[in-house]
C-alpha cells in the first residue's frame, strides 16, 4: 500500500526533506552552503529514485477556474507589498539571526541577541526561509510563506472535496462554492499578516492538513504510510514547537484507527523518521546549553545558562498577555475575545470564527439529517484541537492558525448545505448570516492590512503609499548585500544588541553580538557578560536602531553602562531608511558617589531628530539595572541635582526613588536662556537600602540638546 501525496505536497516535502539533509550536511562537513545544497540535491534524487518514489502515488488535485481566481488573489496580496523589507519585530529579533546561522554558539560566541524565549532549539523554519533569501535576496525571501499559503489552499479544496464526496446530498456542489470556503479558510488574520514577512508560524498548515486528511479519509495503512505521517509530523514539530499539540489527538486516533496494522519494525522506523527531523536540532542545542529544548524544560536538564526556577512563558510575560484568566473567562472564551481581543491576538485586532463554528456544529449536532461520517469526525478533531488551543496554548491564536482555518470551513461546508436544501428559513436566515459574517471578517482583514497597515510590521502597501512602493522596488532582487558604508562595516569589533536589531547585524557583519537584556538570569550568565565586557573594552562596539525616536536607544544603551562615543548613519539595503550606528564606549567607573557629566549635543548629528525639534533643553535621568532573573529592578535615588553653567548654579529638583520599576526617569525641562555651551550636570547618586549594594549599578544622566528648525 502505498504512500498517496498530491503534486504541491510531494515537492513541499521534498523542499523539506532537501534542507534538512542540507542542515546535516553543511553542519557535519562545514563547506559552502550552495555546494551542500547540490550534495544534498543529487543525495535526494538518488533516494527518491532508487526507493522512495516505488512507494508513493502522486495524485493531481483538481483546479477549476475559480480556483485559479482565487489563487490569483493570494498572489495580488503578496505583491501588493512586494517591494516592501520586512522589519517586523520577531524577525529582526531572531528569525534571521538562526536563518543565518547554523548551530552558532549564542552563548560564548554571541551572548543572547535574541529573547531568550525564543532561543529555542527547533528553528528548521528558519532555515526554510534562508534558502528563499539567499537565492532571491532579502525582500522576496519571503514569498515562502504565499507558496504555503497557495498549497494550502489547494489541499482545502480537496479536503472540501472529499468532505461533500462523503456527505449524502441531493445537488451537486459547485466549483465556485469550493473555492469560496476553501479561501475563507486561507483569508484569516494570521495568514494574511505572514504574508511579505519572515514569521514562520504557516509553514507547517500543509503537513498537519495531510496528516488530518489522512487520519480521517485513509482506510488502509502500510510501514511506508505510517514513515510517512511520523516524517511529516516531525518536520510540524521542527517548524514549530506548538504544533505539537494538534498532532498528538491526530496521532491518538491514528493508533486506534489501525492499530491492527502496527507493527513493532514500523514503530522503529516511525520514531526514526521523526527524529530525524529534529536530531540536528537537538543535539546542537545540548552541545550549547546542556539542554535540547533550551530554555524550556530547564528545571528537568537543569542548563547553567537559565534560571531553573524561571519558566520562559513567565519571565516574557506571555501569560500575563494572553488567555484566560479565571473560569469563566475558560467558559466563555468564543465570546470572550470579540470583547478582548488583545487576549488572544498581538495584531490590535482578531477576526477569527471560533464562536460561529460552535454555533454550527451546535445546529448540525441536533439536526434530524446526518450528514455523513467525515464531516463529524472533522467536527469532534475541531473540538479537540480548539481545546488544545485553550489550555495548552493559552488561547494564543497566532500559534493556533489551524483552529480558525478548520473554523471557517466547517461554517462554509455546512452553510452550503444547508442554503441549497430545503431547510426551515431558520436555519437558512443563520447560515447566511454566519457567511456574511465571514465575507465581511475577510474584507476587514483584507481592509486593516492594506489600507490600514495595521500589520505586525506596520509596512505599508502600495495602495497607500506609491512613492515608498516604487523606491524599494529598484532594490528587488538586488538585496543580497547590505550596502552598509563600508568605513562603518570597518570599524565594528562587537555589537552591543539593545533592541530587536540581531537581525540587521547578522547581516551587515557577523562579529560577536551581546546583550545583557536577555541573557543574564543567574549568576553564571552574569559571569559570562562579565568578561564580554572585559573583552569589549578598547574594542570598537557598536549598536543599530531603525527607530526615528532615538530616547528609547538612549536608555537601553544607559541600562548598558555605556556612553555614545560617536553617531552615525548609513543607507541599508534591508531597510526603507538609513539606519542609525552609535559607536559606544562601556561606563566603568559608573557606581555611587558625586558625578559630573557634559552636555551631549546630538543636533549636530546626521539623525532623525523630529521627536526633539523643539526650542530649549530636555535632560533624561535613568536609574536602577533590570535584573532578568527575578524580573525585578534595581533603584536608586539622586539627590541635590544641579545645573552647573557660565549663568550659575540652579538646583533641578530632589529625586525620589520609586520602588516596583526597572527605571526612574524624570525628565526636566530648562529654558535656553538658563543654559551655555558648557552646561553639565552635578549629581549625587545613592543606594537603595533595598538592595544588595554590590548587584546595584546606577545609570547616569544624559542632556539631549533640542533646537528648533528656525
Amino acid at each position: 500500500m502505498n504512500i498517496k501525496i498530491n503534486r504541491g505536497l510531494f515537492a513541499y516535502v521534498s523542499l523539506c526533506l532537501l534542507l534538512l539533509l542540507n542542515d546535516y550536511i553543511e553542519y557535519i562537513t562545514k563547506i559552502d552552503y550552495r555546494a551542500s545544497l547540490v550534495f544534498s540535491g543529487i543525495i535526494l534524487l538518488v533516494v527518491w529514485k532508487k526507493f522512495l518514489i516505488k512507494h508513493v502515488d502522486i495524485y493531481k488535485i483538481k483546479i477549476s477556474k475559480f480556483d485559479v481566481f482565487a489563487i490569483g488573489i493570494l498572489i495580488l496580496l503578496f505583491v501588493l507589498k512586494m517591494t516592501i523589507p520586512d522589519f517586523s519585530w520577531d524577525t529582526l529579533n531572531y528569525h534571521i539571526y538562526f536563518q543565518q546561522f547554523l548551530g552558532r554558539d549564542f552563548v560564548n560566541h554571541d551572548f543572547f541577541p535574541n529573547r531568550v524565549m525564543n532561543e529555542v532549539s527547533l528553528y528548521f523554519a528558519d532555515r526554510m526561509f534562508y534558502f528563499f533569501r539567499y537565492f532571491l535576496g532579502y525582500r522576496m525571501g519571503t514569498v515562502l510563506n504565499t507558496i504555503v499559503a497557495i498549497l494550502f489552499f489547494t489541499q482545502l479544496t480537496d479536503f472540501i472535496r472529499k468532505i461533500f464526496a462523503d456527505m449524502t446530498l441531493d445537488f451537486k456542489v459547485k466549483d465556485y462554492a469550493v473555492a469560496l470556503i476553501a479561501l475563507s479558510g486561507v483569508l484569516i488574520e494570521n495568514i494574511v499578516l505572514d504574508f511579505n514577512i519572515y514569521y514562520v508560524d504557516l509553514l507547517a498548515l500543509p503537513l498537519i492538513l495531510e496528516c488530518l486528511r489522512i487520519v480521517i479519509f485513509d482506510e488502509d495503512n502500510s510501514i511506508y504510510k505510517m514513515c510517512f505521517l511520523a516524517f511529516i509530523a516531525g518536520v510540524s514539530v521542527s517548524l514549530k514547537m506548538s504544533n505539537t499539540f494538534f498532532l498528538i489527538p491526530l496521532a491518538f486516533i491514528y493508533i486506534i484507527k489501525f492499530r491492527k496494522s502496527i507493527t513493532l519494525k514500523s514503530i522503529v522506523f516511525s520514531v526514526l523518521a521523526a527524529l530525524f527531523t529534529v536530531a540536528l536540532y537537538l543535539v546542537l542545542s545540548f552541545k550549547l546549553t546542556g539542554n535540547p529544548l533550551f530554555p524550556y524544560l530547564n528545571s528537568l536538564f537543569k542548563s547553567p545558562y537559565f534560571a531553573t526556577d524561571v519558566s520562559p512563558n513567565t519571565l516574557s510575560d506571555f501569560y500575563d498577555w494572553f488567555g484566560p484568566k479565571n473560569v469563566l473567562q475558560y467558559i466563555f472564551w468564543p465570546i470572550y475575545i470579540i470583547i478582548r481581543p488583545e487576549l488572544c491576538a498581538n495584531s490590535g485586532f482578531y477576526i477569527g470564527y471560533i464562536l460561529q463554528c460552535f454555533i454550527i456544529i451546535f445546529i448540525a449536532f441536533f439536526s434530524k439529517k446526518k450528514y455523513g461520517k467525515k464531516i463529524l469526525y472533522v467536527d469532534i478533531i475541531w473540538i479537540v484541537f480548539y481545546l488544545f488551543y485553550l489550555i495548552a496554548i493559552n488561547g494564543y491564536n497566532r500559534y493556533s492558525i489551524i483552529v480558525d482555518s478548520l473554523s471557517a470551513v466547517i461554517i462554509g461546508i455546512y452553510c452550503y448545505v444547508w442554503i441549497r436544501e430545503k431547510k426551515s428559513k431558520l436555519i437558512k436566515f443563520v447560515s447566511v448570516v454566519m457567511i456574511l459574517s465571514i465575507a465581511v471578517s475577510v474584507g476587514i482583514v483584507v481592509r486593516n492590512t492594506y489600507i490600514y497597515n495595521i500589520n505586525r510590521a506596520g509596512s505599508k502597501s502600495i495602495l497607500t503609499d506609491s512613492d515608498i512602493y516604487k523606491k524599494n522596488a529598484k532594490l528587488l532582487f538586488k538585496d543580497y548585500e547590505n550596502g552598509v558604508d563600508k568605513k562603518i562595516i570597518n570599524d565594528v569589533d562587537y555589537w552591543y544588541i539593545i533592541e530587536n536589531n540581531s537581525g540587521y547585524a547578522s547581516l551587515i557583519k557577523p562579529v560577536p553580538m551581546v546583550t545583557s537584556f536577555y541573557g543574564i538570569t543567574n549568576e553564571t550568565t552574569q559571569k559570562i557578560y562579565d568578561k564580554y565586557l572585559e573583552n569589549m573594552k578598547n574594542k570598537n562596539v557598536y549598536t543599530i536602531s531603525n527607530k526615528a525616536d532615538i530616547r528609547n536607544v538612549i536608555e537601553k544603551i544607559r541600562n548598558g553602562n555605556f556612553k555614545i562615543k560617536d553617531i552615525y548613519t548609513s543607507n541599508c539595503n534591508y531597510s526603507d531608511k538609513p539606519l542609525t550606528f552609535f559607536k559606544l564606549e562601556y561606563n566603568e567607573d559608573l557606581d555611587k558617589g558625586e558625578r559630573v557629566y557634559t552636555l551631549k549635543d546630538t543636533a549636530d548629528y546626521d539623525i532623525d531628530l523630529d521627536d526633539y525639534k523643539r526650542t530649549g533643553y530636555k535632560s533624561e535621568f535613568f536609574i536602577g539595572r533590570y535584573i532578568a532573573a527575578s524580573g525585578m529592578g534595581n533603584s536608586g535615588f539622586i539627590v541635590n541635582a544641579e545645573l552647573i553653567s557660565d549663568k550659575g548654579c540652579k538646583e533641578l529638583f530632589n529625586a525620589k526613588w520609586l520602588p516596583g520599576s526597572s527605571y526612574v526617569k524624570e525628565n526636566v525641562n530648562i529654558p535656553e536662556n538658563e543654559i551655555g555651551r558648557d552646561a553639565k550636570i552635578r549629581f549625587t547618586i545613592y543606594n537603595s537600602n533595598n538592595f544588595d549594594e554590590q548587584s546595584f549599578k546606577p545609570y547616569w544622566v544624559n542632556i539631549i540638546e533640542q533646537r528648533s528648525n528656525d
